[in-house]
C-alpha cells in the first residue's frame, strides 16, 4: 500500500524522489528610534540597597547594581520587545525567540552602514500561455506583465513570487483488479516564469530586453509558497550608455511560461507578490539611533510590533551631580558636566568605573530635562532664550527636591519625581514647558526679562502683611464651593512595571467622600511611569482642593514688589481674628547685642470669649499659651539675572526672608503708656536700620504657636495667622501692587509623601459594644443664643476591637434609642478620638446609644447609653435667610448688587422677564465643629400682590423644601399657573408685580420670622411695555403702510398694529367698529410693512391712520395659558393704556420717490457722547485722538459796537468819575473779542494782558472728559464736554462716489440764554458814522490774531486753527450743516462727523446725519461750459 507523499517543492529540477522544501521568509526592519546623542537601550538597573532612608537627597547610602547580562550587547536585547515579549529574558538569561539577528551597536552602523531597500507591494496574478485554435500547428499566446522601477540608483531587484497551490489531481481510478492508489490525490506539477529587464530613459530609447532566465517550481502544494528571484542590474552601464544623462530606472518583463490550466484539477497559480528595490550603497544615520531587526517570518503572521526600553537624550547636568545615585557632592559652583569632570555611578561606597569625563549624560530628573528643553538651540528654546535669563539656581533647588527619596508601592524608596517622556511632535513652546514643569508640580512664568520656574513645595514665608500695610486695611477673601471639590482622582500614566502600558491609578479621599460624595477628576500624568508617583499626583490634587480652599487679594505699596509668584507670606487680619494682632513697630531699644525691646503701636489683648450672650475682650494674653512675634526686617535678595552666585550655598538668598520670628509669652510683655513693649532674645537683623528706622515702618504680628482647644478663651483656640502663596502680582498704578494669593497648607506635603502601599488588614469579626459612655455636657453656641450643643465621649470596644471600623451614635427624644428606632445619628470614624456631639432641635430629654461596627456594617446589637435633659433651645430662631434674589441675578432697577438681597425700601425693585419668576436664597444654620444639628426644617413662603408685605398674601406655602435644596441655594418658582390661581382664575387679574417673603419653619410650625436676619423678602416686577410714542411712517406707492419701529423696548416680542383709512380710537376697535385692520408683527424688524385689508391698490392718493401697541413674553404666555385652558381670549383687546395715539400718515408721491432715489437709505442720530442709532450703519468709532493737532478756533463774532470809554478822576476826596464819549475823536470799539496788533492806533494805551491781545482759541482737542463751562458776564452759564468729539461712521454697505452728507441739529432746546437777553439793553448803537480810517479795523483784527497765533514763535505754531463767527451766545447750533466741520473725510466706506464746539462758537450736542447717494438720474448730469438749462427744462417752465 502506497503512502502519501510529503508536500513541498524541489529546489532544483527534481524527479519526485529528492528532498522537498517549503518557503522560508526572513523579515528585515530598520527602526529609526530617535535622534542622538542618547544613552541607548537599557542594559542594567540600579536600585535602593535597603540602607537609605526617606527624606535623603538621592541614594546616599549606596545602591544595588544589576546588569541584564555580562555582555552589554546581549543585555540590551532584554529591552527590545517583539509583540510585547522581550527578545532576551533578563531573569532566566534565555532568548525567547530563535533565528534572530539584531544590530544595536551604533558604532557598527555608523562605520559599516545598512543596506537600503524599498519594497513595492504588487500582488498580481500571472496568466499562463493559451493555445490558439484553427491552425495546423499548435501555437500559444503569451501574456507579459511589466513593472517599472523608478529608482536611478537601484542596482539589484528581488522579485518575490507567491504560488497559492501547485499540483494535479489524479483522476485515474485504475481498474478493479489494479486500483490506482493515488486516485484523488495531488500529484506533482510544475510552473515556470520568464524574467527580463531593460533600462528606462526619460527621453525614450529603443533598448532591448535582457533575459535573466526562467524560474521553475516543481512539486505539490496546497498552502502558499514563496520564492525570490534576484536580478543583478548593470547600473553603471545603463548610466553611461551613449553618454546619456537621462537614465531614470528599469522596466521588468515577466510572463508565465506554463500553460494556463483548463480544468480545476490542475493548480499552478503564481503571483508577483512584491518587488524589492536595493541600492548598493550603504547608509549611515548620523546623530540618530537605529536598530536593525532581522527575524524568521515563520514565527510571525506579520511584521511584529516593536518596542524599546531606552535611556534617551543626554543633557547637561550640574558638575557636582551623580545622575545614577541622584546625589549631590559638595556645593555647586554653577558649572555643568560639559565644563568639568565629576562623580558618576555610585554603588555602595564606591563608584562603578572612573569618575565621568566632560560631556552630556542621561538623567530622568525633570529639573535638568526642563533646563535642556529651554537651553537646547535645535529642538528647544536656546535660540530665543539666553541662559543668563534663566534662574538655574532655583532649578538646582527644585532638582534636589525631585531627587529626595520617598516611599514607593514596593515598600522601598524612589525619587519623588522622575521624567520619562518621548516628545515626537511640534507643540506650543509655553505649553510644553508647563507640561514639563507639571512633572515637579511647577509652573513657568516670565518676568522682567527672565524666565522662572516655581514649584509647589514646602517653603517658609518671606514676608508678612497686616491691616496697616494694605490699602484701606482691607483683605478680600473668596473660597471654593464644596460642590466643586473633587474627592476622587483618576490618574492616567504609563506603567514601567507593565511594559509602559497605559494604566490608571485610582486615588480617593475617604473623609471628603463621606462629606461630599464621589466627585471624580481625571488627569494625565505627564512623563509619569511610576505607580507611586501617579498616586502622589492624585493625592496632591485632592489634598490641595481639600486644604487650600481660600484665596485673598489686596493692594499694597512698594512692599508688594518684593513678592513673586510662588512666594509664601503670612496675613494677620484684625477683621478675622476679632482682636488686633498686627501693626507697625513704634520703637526699638537695644538692651544688649542679643536682647531688644520692641514697642508696638497698640496694646496686646487676649482673645474674645463668649459669655452666653456676647463676646467679651480679655485684657491679657492667655498665660497657658506660647506665642510667636514676627518682625519685618527688610533685607537684600539676589536677582539671578543681575547677580552671579558664588555657589549653591547662597540659593536661599534668591528669595531671602524679610521677616524674623521670636518666641514670646505673656511674661515677656509689658504695658507702657497704653502700648505693649516686648522683650525678645536673639539676633535681630538691623541691616540699615536704627531705632528711628523701625519706628512707623517695620511690621509686627503675633500668633499662637498652633491651635489649643483647651485654651481659656474662644479666640485663643483659633489659628490667628494664615499663610498664602502668591498666584499673581501686578503694578496697577505707580507704586501700587495688586496681589492675589491662594491659601498655603503646609500640612498637605507630609500627607502626599506618606507610604502608598495598600495593606489588607481587614478583620470581619463582629466587635463588642463600647466599654462605656460619659455623662453628656451642654454648652452654648457662639453667635447662636437659641442653640446649644450636647457633647459626650465613650470608651472603645474591648471585644474584637481590632475589627472596629467605626462607631455609630443614635439619638432619640423622649425614649430609648436603638439601631431600629432613632431620630438622628452620628458616625464616628476616628478610632483615636471617641467623642461625638449633636445639636438638639427642641427642649426635652434626649437618649443616646452607641454601637460598634465592623467594615461590613455589622454590630453585635449591644450598646452603651446615656440621656440628657435639655432646656432653653429653639434653634429654628437662629436660622438666617439671606440673599433672596432672582435666580438669573438680574440687576435691579435701582442698581443693587445682584448677588445680595436687594434693599426692601420703596423704589428698589428687581425686574424679571417671561411669566415665571425663579427666586433663590441662602440659608445659614448654627455651625459647630464635630456636631450635627438634629433640626428638621423647611420654609414658609408668602406672596403678596403689588409691592407690600401688609395685608393678606395671595398665596401661602408651608413646609416648602425642594429635593435639591441646600444651605447655599434654595429655589422657588412663582409660575403663571400660580399667578392665575391666585387671581381667582381671572386672566385680567394676573399680577406682574409681586412680593415674596421667606422664613424658616419647623414641622410643628415654629419659624424664624421676627428674628434678626430670620427672614428676607423681595419686590419684583415685569412691567408691561411702555406706550408707543413718536411714531413715523408713510403709505408707499402700493398703498402698503410702512411704520418705523426704532424706539421699541428691548423686551418686546410682538407689535400690534391697528389701521384704518379714517381716524378711529382703541375703544372703537374694542367695540367691534368696522374698517379697522389688525395685524400682529414680530418685533425684530426696524420697519414694519403691512398690507391692510382696507387698502385699494388702484387709488392714486390714499391716507391712513394707525396706532401701535407692544406685547412682551408675559402677554404671550397669558394668551397661551388661556388657549390651553380652552378659553376665549383676545390679547389685542386687553391692551388698554398701551396703544399709541392714533397717527395720520400720507401717501408718498412719485415725485418724492424720485427725489429720494437711493438717498436717505443710510442715516444716523448721534450725540456728543457717541450714543447713536440709525439705519445702514455698521458701527461708530471715536477717532478724536486722530485730530489731536486741532487747537480750536479764535472767536471773532462782531455784531454790534459801543463807544470808546475813558475815566477821569475829578476829585480824589469825593471819588466821582465822569463817563462819556471822548471829544477828541469819534472812536468806537467792536462789542466782541478783537485783536489790535502792535502799532495800531491806541494799542499802546492798553495793557498787554487785555482782550486786545487775546489769541486764546476755543473748542480745541482735549483728552479730558471733564466738563468745561462757558461763563458769561451775566448770571447764566452753560456746561458741556470739553473741546470736541469726532466720530467715524462706518456703512454696512459701501456707497458709490459721490454721495452727500446732510446734517441737522436734533436738539429741541432753546437757542439763546434768556437771562442774557434780558440785559441786552445795556448795549446801544451810536448814530455817528465810523470814520473810514477805522473801517479796516472793524473786522476786529481777526487775520492779525491768526498771524500772531500761528507764527513760528507763536503759542500754536504748527497747529490747525480756525476763525470763528456767528453769535456768541447760542446754547445749541440753530441751523443745518454738513459733517459739523469742513473738509472731514467722506469715503465709500465711512465718513467722519464733528460734535461739540463748532467754529461759529455754537455747541452741537445732538444731531442727525442723512446720507444722499447718487441715482441713475443724477449720474448723467455733467458740468460743462454750455448753459446747463438750455433745452433741459420741462415744458412750461
Amino acid at each position: 500500500m502506497a503512502t502519501d507523499k510529503v508536500q513541498g517543492v524541489y529546489y532544483g529540477a527534481g524527479d519526485g524522489t529528492g528532498i522537498r522544501y517549503m518557503s522560508n521568509t526572513t523579515g528585515y526592519v530598520v527602526d529609526l528610534l530617535c535622534e542622538g546623542e542618547i544613552s541607548g537601550l537599557v542594559h542594567e538597573e540600579y536600585k535602593d540597597n535597603g540602607s537609605n532612608v526617606a527624606g535623603s537627597i538621592g541614594y546616599t547610602q549606596g545602591m544595588t547594581h544589576k546588569p541584564y547580562h555580562s555582555s552589554i550587547n546581549t543585555g540590551e536585547l532584554a529591552s527590545i520587545y517583539w509583540n510585547k515579549n522581550p527578545v532576551f529574558d533578563k531573569d532566566s538569561f534565555k532568548f525567547n525567540l530563535q533565528s534572530i539577528d539584531l544590530v544595536t551597536n551604533q558604532e557598527t552602523i555608523s562605520q559599516e552602514g545598512l543596506d537600503s531597500r524599498r519594497l513595492v507591494q504588487i500582488n498580481e496574478k500571472l496568466r499562463g500561455k493559451e493555445r490558439k485554435t484553427g491552425g495546423a500547428t499548435i501555437e500559444f499566446a503569451k501574456y507579459e506583465r511589466y513593472y517599472v522601477i523608478r529608482n536611478k540608483y537601484c542596482n539589484k531587484a528581488i522579485v518575490n513570487f507567491k504560488i497559492s497551490s501547485l499540483g494535479k489531481v489524479d483522476r485515474n481510478p485504475g481498474t478493479t483488479a489494479e486500483p490506482n492508489e493515488t486516485y484523488g490525490k495531488l500529484l506533482d506539477a510544475s510552473v515556470a516564469v520568464n524574467i527580463s529587464y531593460r533600462a528606462k530613459y526619460a527621453l525614450g530609447s529603443d533598448v532591448q530586453y535582457t533575459s535573466v532566465g526562467s524560474m521553475q517550481v516543481e512539486g505539490s502544494l496546497s498552502s502558499p509558497y514563496s520564492r525570490s528571484f534576484i536580478i543583478d542590474l548593470p547600473l553603471v552601464a545603463a548610466r553611461d550608455k551613449d553618454g546619456r544623462g537621462d537614465f531614470i530606472g528599469w522596466e521588468i518583463q515577466i510572463f508565465k511560461e506554463t500553460e494556463e490550466p483548463t480544468t480545476p484539477d490542475v493548480k499552478n497559480d503564481i503571483f508577483v507578490d512584491n518587488i524589492v528595490e536595493e541600492i548598493d550603497d550603504t547608509f549611515i544615520y548620523p546623530k540618530s539611533y537605529v536598530v536593525k531587526n532581522t527575524f524568521d517570518a515563520e514565527n510571525f503572521s506579520k511584521i511584529p510590533d516593536r518596542a524599546y526600553d531606552m535611556n534617551l537624550l543626554k543633557v547637561k547636568i550640574p558638575s557636582n551631580y551623580d545622575p545614577i545615585s541622584r546625589t549631590y557632592h559638595g556645593t555647586w559652583d554653577g558649572t555643568f558636566s560639559t565644563e568639568s569632570v565629576g562623580p558618576y555611578g555610585k554603588k555602595d561606597d564606591t563608584y562603578v568605573g572612573a569618575s565621568r569625563g566632560k560631556g552630556l549624560y542621561w538623567t530622568d530628573n525633570p529639573a535638568w530635562c526642563f533646563y535642556d528643553l529651554i537651553t537646547n538651540k535645535r529642538y528647544g528654546l536656546g535660540k530665543y532664550v539666553d541662559t543668563s535669563t534663566l534662574d538655574k539656581w532655583t532649578l538646582y533647588e527644585i532638582g534636589q527636591y525631585c531627587d529626595e527619596l520617598v516611599q514607593d508601592y514596593d515598600n522601598g524608596l524612589e525619587p519623588r519625581f522622575s521624567c520619562n517622556i518621548l516628545i515626537q511632535s511640534r507643540s506650543d513652546a509655553y505649553q510644553v514647558l508647563n507640561d514639563m514643569a507639571s512633572i515637579f508640580r511647577g509652573i513657568v512664568y516670565y518676568n522682567g526679562g527672565a524666565l522662572f520656574a516655581v514649584q509647589d513645595a514646602l517653603k517658609n514665608p518671606i514676608f508678612q502683611f497686616n491691616n496697616t500695610n494694605v490699602q484701606n486695611g482691607e483683605f478680600k477673601y473668596s473660597s471654593t464651593s464644596a460642590k466643586v471639590r473633587h474627592t476622587v482622582a483618576i490618574v492616567r500614566y504609563n506603567d514601567k512595571n507593565n511594559k509602559f502600558e497605559p494604566a490608571v491609578e485610582y486615588v480617593e479621599d475617604i473623609d471628603s467622600i463621606r462629606k461630599y460624595g464621589i466627585k471624580e477628576k481625571e488627569i494625565s500624568a505627564f512623563g509619569c511611569t511610576s505607580k507611586s508617583q501617579a498616586q502622589r499626583l492624585g493625592r496632591w490634587i485632592l489634598s490641595t482642593e481639600a486644604n487650600e480652599t481660600e484665596t485673598v487679594s489686596f493692594s499694597a505699596g512698594q512692599e508688594g514688589s518684593i513678592l513673586r509668584p510662588g512666594d509664601v507670606f503670612t496675613v494677620s487680619d484684625t477683621n478675622r481674628s476679632m482682636t488686633r494682632r498686627g501693626g507697625r513697630i513704634k520703637g526699638l531699644d537695644r538692651v544688649s547685642d542679643s536682647i531688644f525691646k520692641i514697642t508696638l503701636d497698640a496694646k496686646l489683648k487676649g482673645g474674645k470669649s463668649w459669655d452666653g450672650n456676647k463676646f467679651i475682650t480679655n485684657d491679657n494674653l492667655d498665660q497657658k499659651r506660647e506665642y510667636q512675634l514676627k518682625v519685618s526686617t527688610p533685607s537684600f535678595y539676589y536677582d539671578t539675572s543681575q547677580v552671579s552666585l558664588n555657589n549653591s550655598s547662597e540659593i536661599d538668598l534668591i528669595r531671602n526672608k524679610q521677616i524674623q520670628t521670636f518666641d514670646i509669652s505673656s511674661n515677656t510683655i509689658a504695658s507702657v503708656s497704653g502700648v505693649s513693649v516686648i522683650t525678645v532674645s536673639g539676633n535681630l537683623n538691623e541691616t540699615s536700620y536704627t531705632t528711628s528706622g523701625f519706628s512707623g515702618e517695620a511690621l509686627w504680628s503675633i500668633a499662637t504657636t498652633g491651635v489649643d482647644n483647651r485654651a481659656d478663651t474662644f479666640f485663643e483656640s483659633l489659628t490667628q495667622e494664615q499663610e498664602f502663596r502668591v498666584i499673581n502680582i501686578g503694578e496697577r498704578d505707580k507704586g501700587k501692587y495688586e496681589i492675589s494669593a491662594a491659601e498655603y497648607a503646609r500640612r498637605k506635603y507630609a500627607e502626599i509623601d506618606e507610604a502608598t502601599k495598600p495593606v489588607n488588614n481587614i478583620n470581619f469579626a463582629v466587635p463588642g459594644a463600647p466599654a462605656g459612655i460619659g455623662v453628656p455636657s451642654l454648652t452654648s453656641i457662639a453667635g447662636a443664643p437659641n442653640t446649644k450643643k450636647v457633647s459626650f465621649n465613650f470608651s472603645a470596644s474591648t471585644v474584637n476591637s481590632e475589627s472596629v471600623s467605626y462607631y455609630q451614635v443614635y439619638i432619640r427624644k423622649g425614649a430609648s434609642a436603638s439601631e431600629a428606632t432613632y431620630d438622628s445619628s452620628v458616625k464616628v470614624f476616628s478610632l483615636n478620638n471617641l467623642t461625638a456631639s449633636f445639636i438638639p432641635a427642641t427642649n426635652g430629654e434626649y437618649y443616646i446609644s452607641v454601637y460598634a461596627y465592623n467594615s461590613l456594617g455589622q454590630s453585635n446589637g449591644v450598646n452603651v447609653s446615656q440621656s440628657k435633659t435639655v432646656g432653653g433651645v429653639n434653634p429654628i430662631r437662629d436660622v438666617k435667610i439671606s440673599h433672596l434674589s432672582l435666580h438669573d441675578d438680574a440687576v435691579s432697577a435701582a442698581g443693587q448688587n445682584p448677588n445680595e438681597s436687594d434693599p426692601t425700601t420703596a423704589g428698589t425693585v428687581d425686574q424679571y422677564e417671561d411669566s415665571t419668576v425663579r427666586f433663590k436664597w441662602a440659608t445659614s444654620i448654627p455651625q459647630v465643629d464635630d456636631a450635627n444639628i438634629a433640626l428638621d426644617f423647611s420654609y414658609q413662603l408668602r406672596v403678596w400682590a403689588e409691592h407690600t408685605t401688609a395685608g393678606t398674601p395671595i398665596k401661602t406655602t408651608n413646609q416648602y423644601k425642594p429635593d435639591d435644596s441646600d444651605s447655599t441655594l434654595t429655589t422657588y418658582d412663582w409660575t403663571l399657573a400660580d399667578n392665575y390661581a391666585a387671581a381667582g382664575n381671572s386672566y385680567d387679574n394676573i399680577k406682574r408685580k409681586v412680593t415674596l417673603k421667606v422664613v424658616a419653619q419647623t414641622p410643628e410650625g415654629a419659624s424664624s420670622d421676627g428674628q434678626q436676619d430670620g427672614m428676607d423678602f423681595l419686590f419684583v416686577d415685569n412691567p408691561a411695555p411702555t406706550q408707543a410714542s413718536a411714531l413715523q411712517g408713510f403709505v408707499d406707492l402700493n398703498n402698503h403702510l410702512k411704520i418705523f419701529n426704532l424706539n421699541r423696548p428691548s423686551d418686546v416680542k410682538e407689535v400690534v398694529v391697528l389701521s384704518r383709512s379714517s381716524t378711529f380710537s382703541y375703544s372703537d376697535y374694542q367695540g367691534g367698529a368696522g374698517g379697522i385692520d389688525m395685524q400682529r408683527i414680530s418685533a425684530d424688524v426696524d420697519v414694519i410693512e403691512i398690507n391692510p385689508s382696507w387698502s385699494t391698490q388702484n387709488t392714486e392718493t390714499q391716507d391712513a391712520y394707525f396706532m401701535v401697541a407692544y406685547v412682551d413674553q408675559f402677554d404671550l404666555d397669558v394668551e397661551k395659558l388661556a388657549v390651553s385652558n380652552g378659553d376665549s381670549y383676545d390679547l389685542t383687546k386687553k391692551l388698554t393704556g398701551r396703544f399709541s395715539d392714533v397717527k395720520g400718515i400720507e401717501k408718498v408721491t412719485q415725485d418724492t420717490m424720485d427725489l429720494l432715489g437711493e438717498g436717505w437709505k443710510a442715516w444716523i442720530q448721534i450725540d456728543v457722547q457717541g450714543n447713536w442709532y440709525g439705519r445702514g450703519i455698521a458701527c461708530v468709532e471715536d477717532v478724536t485722538d486722530e485730530y489731536s493737532n486741532y487747537e480750536g478756533y479764535l472767536p471773532f463774532y462782531c455784531t454790534f459796537k459801543s463807544p470808546t470809554i475813558y475815566m477821569t478822576e475829578i476829585t480824589a476826596a469825593v471819588g466821582t468819575m465822569v463817563v462819556g464819549p471822548t471829544n477828541a475823536l469819534n472812536n468806537y470799539s467792536m462789542g466782541c473779542g478783537y485783536y489790535w496788533k502792535q502799532g495800531d492806533l491806541l494799542t499802546n494805551n492798553y495793557p498787554s494782558n487785555t482782550a486786545t491781545r487775546d489769541i486764546s482759541p476755543k473748542g480745541g482737542y482735549s483728552d479730558s472728559s471733564t466738563d468745561a463751562s462757558d461763563n458769561f458776564t451775566h448770571t447764566d452759564s452753560k456746561s458741556y464736554t470739553k473741546g470736541f468729539r469726532r466720530y467715524r461712521v462706518h456703512f454696512k454697505k459701501a456707497k458709490d462716489d459721490p454721495y452727500w452728507v446732510v446734517g441737522m441739529n436734533s436738539n429741541n432746546e432753546s437757542y439763546y440764554s434768556n437771562t442774557f437777553l434780558e440785559g441786552i439793553d445795556a448795549f446801544f448803537s451810536p448814530t455817528s458814522a465810523i470814520q473810514p480810517s477805522y473801517a479796516s479795523d472793524f473786522k476786529a483784527g481777526a487775520q492779525a490774531a491768526m498771524d500772531a497765533a500761528i507764527a513760528t514763535s507763536g503759542p500754536y505754531a504748527g497747529k490747525d486753527l480756525q476763525i470763528g463767527g456767528s453769535d456768541a451766545y447760542f446754547n445749541f447750533h440753530p441751523a443745518g450743516f454738513v459733517q459739523g466741520f469742513g473738509g472731514l473725510p467722506k469715503l465709500p466706506c465711512y465718513f467722519d462727523v464733528h460734535m461739540g464746539k463748532l467754529v461759529d462758537n455754537s455747541y452741537l450736542s445732538n444731531a442727525i446725519f442723512f446720507v444722499m447717494a447718487t441715482t441713475e438720474e443724477t449720474n448723467d448730469q455733467k458740468n460743462t461750459s454750455l448753459p446747463q438749462c438750455a433745452g433741459n427744462t420741462p415744458a412750461g417752465c
